[in-house]
């Protein structure tokens, strides 16, 4: 599921890549601050549009995107480098710490919303099925979200009193992963 999407968006990200190498060289510029700015509008809302919803299945291969822009700019060839010696050198965070931020807004977002709007009411039943069978991971986006916070170690409220006040206005990001 949502695995299309996935290798559509890195597809298009490459060919950013591309792009920005592009812009880059005609510009005759190597200012790591450029090609950091180059990197966010570019090359990231390409790669993450919409990702919190579809990909959370797929952290490890759009993880990999950063990784090949950062080689590419930095001249490493291939897997000389590891990728956390690739983030850490370019001061970066893991793309996941972003998605899994933009998914918690959307969670808090919905939980604000009205009973009666399509999006809670679609929320609660997911709620509710990991309630009842919290084992089926690959269909069940909650379960997924659930999942890969309690990977990253942070604190995520029981969203099953969808009513609780605490689960409507609160959902804690503020960690950030190891």
């Amino acid at each position: 599921m949502y695995r299309k999407e996935m290798t559509a968006a890195k597809t298009k990200a490459r060919k950013a890549i591309g792009k920005v190498k592009e812009v880059l060289r005609k510009g005759r510029t190597c200012n790591w601050e450029t090609i950091e700015k180059l990197f966010e509008p570019i090359v990231i809302s390409t790669l993450l549009y919409e990702a919190k919803i579809w990909s959370l299945r797929y952290l490890k291969e759009i993880e990999t995107v950063q990784t090949i822009y950062f080689r590419q700019m930095l001249g490493v060839s291939g897997d000389e480098v590891n990728s956390t010696l690739i983030r850490n050198e370019c001061q970066r965070l893991k793309l996941t710490f972003d998605i899994m931020k933009e998914a918690a807004g959307m969670v808090k977002k919905i939980m604000n919303m009205t009973d009666d709007r399509y999006p809670k009411i679609v929320l609660k039943t997911l709620i509710e099925m990991d309630n009842r069978n919290p084992n089926h991971k690959d269909w069940n986006w909650v379960i997924q979200l659930k999942s890969k916070f309690t990977e990253l170690e942070i604190e995520v409220l029981d969203l099953s009193d969808t009513n609780h006040p605490d689960n409507r206005t609160h959902f804690n990001t503020s960690q950030k992963p190891r």
